[in-house]
């Protein structure tokens, strides 16, 4: 169960309805315009699963209202018109969001990574040496005396001798690992700054998001339907935002 604003919870409400409207007029629609109608039936549906699908997901969590977007109409453009430049703006605001995230880390975060690996590796694969008075000199270690695929094995072949090489010869695995990072190409970025930079376009594509709705909204008030996305975010179409108030337990 969520724990919606009454204002949201109203506003989910009003979704399921205009999604059983759309399917109604759509099966009462002549032909000639039953195409039309079934597209913004679908669309209806299909924003109202993307909204139930995100509740389902956050059950439990608290939601606070949010500022609500603006409508940015310029002079002389319809609601449509301003939906679309908006959309244009969250599609290359969601280009720019997938490009820093998918940017590379710096060539110093990367080596100071590769260290960390090549060391865990290195203790992970570490054989011991036991003695058997019965079988004599025993060598054990993480799964090395289990055979590959057996139950009771989750090492490849190929991470079980990564891992021995790391631990008999460290250096050089990490001298080639540098020199693989040392030929990527770009400069890459720290973290921290990658941090700020996502966060900060996935700030900006929530407000466009909540123009949109917004616009949407206002344009339903004078009678005009414009479809939802079907991937709008639910934070903007409901109009909220994740709270900090304490669950009662």
């Amino acid at each position: 169960m969520n724990n919606l604003p009454t204002q949201a919870q109203h506003k989910l409400e009003n979704l399921k309805q205009a999604a059983r409207d759309s399917d109604a007029l759509a099966k009462a629609a002549s032909d000639s315009a039953k195409t039309d109608r079934l597209k913004v039936a679908e669309a209806a549906r299909m924003a109202l699963n993307n909204v139930e699908v995100f509740l389902q997901q956050n059950s439990g969590k608290h939601f606070d209202l949010a500022s609500a977007g603006k409508v940015p109409l310029r002079k002389n453009e319809t609601p449509l018109q301003a939906v679309e430049r908006v959309r244009k703006s969250i599609n290359e605001t969601r280009v720019k969001l997938r490009n820093a995230q998918m940017a590379r880390l710096s060539d110093v975060e990367l080596k100071a990574q590769a260290e960390t690996y090549v060391d865990e590796m290195g203790k992970r694969a570490a054989p011991s040496l036991g003695i058997d008075l019965a079988k004599g000199l025993q060598v054990q270690g993480d799964d090395f005396h289990k055979p590959v695929g057996q139950p009771g094995s989750d090492i490849r072949a190929s991470e079980r001798a990564l891992g021995l090489l790391c631990w008999c010869m460290p250096d050089q695995v990490l001298a080639a690992i540098h020199a693989d990072i040392d030929r990527l190409p770009g400069n890459g970025v720290d973290s921290i700054t990658k941090s700020e930079v996502v966060a900060e376009l996935q700030s900006e594509l929530l407000t466009l998001e909540r123009d949109e709705e917004a616009i949407i909204c206002k344009a339903a008030q004078s009678g005009q339907i414009i479809p939802r996305r079907f991937d709008a975010s639910p934070l903007a179409v409901l109009g909220i935002q994740f709270g900090t108030k304490a669950q009662a337990a």
